[in-house]
């Protein structure tokens, strides 16, 4: 079967409304020669096949409600969907990506957490900000036993 790509959809927004699930993106991709990050256009033809459908119930519900998942939004767009609901966030992305490159020297590191397991795995003590020392006591850091 044939589809039509609207405005602003994505690959995975097709997978939703005509497969039933994002899974599905990996099957469109394939069936239609492209990458599931290709930027798709308004108008495009994509094929499918009712084999490919992941979840009917979903894909159904998409079709009797008129769902049309459209989330595809290009960096401008966004930056003017910032600015347009004053958030604090078009200024601080703004900012972000005005600061020139630095020497890794001079980075600052923000996530912690990687930090602190690099310390652990190289025998380092760790200590918070607050100078509670901290330990680690699994091994496997996926344990869903202790999750």
């Amino acid at each position: 079967m044939e589809l039509t790509v609207r405005d602003r959809q994505s690959l995975w927004d097709i997978a939703v409304q005509y497969l039933g699930g994002v899974e599905g993106v990996f099957l469109l991709a394939a069936r239609n020669g492209i990458e599931v990050t290709s930027r798709l256009k308004d108008g495009q033809r994509l094929e499918w096949e009712h084999d490919d459908v992941i979840s009917p119930s979903i894909q159904s519900a998409c079709t009797v409600k008129g769902i049309i998942p459209a989330t595809d939004i290009d960096e401008q767009d966004y930056k003017e969907l910032l600015a347009a609901t004053s958030t604090k966030a078009a200024t601080a992305i703004a900012a972000v990506k005005e600061q020139p490159e630095q020497a890794e020297e001079d980075t600052i590191v923000i996530d912690k957490i990687t930090e602190v397991i690099k310390d652990l795995q190289e025998g380092k003590p760790v200590e918070s900000d607050g100078g509670q020392a901290l330990t680690r006591i699994f091994e496997d850091e996926f344990d869903t036993v202790f999750a």
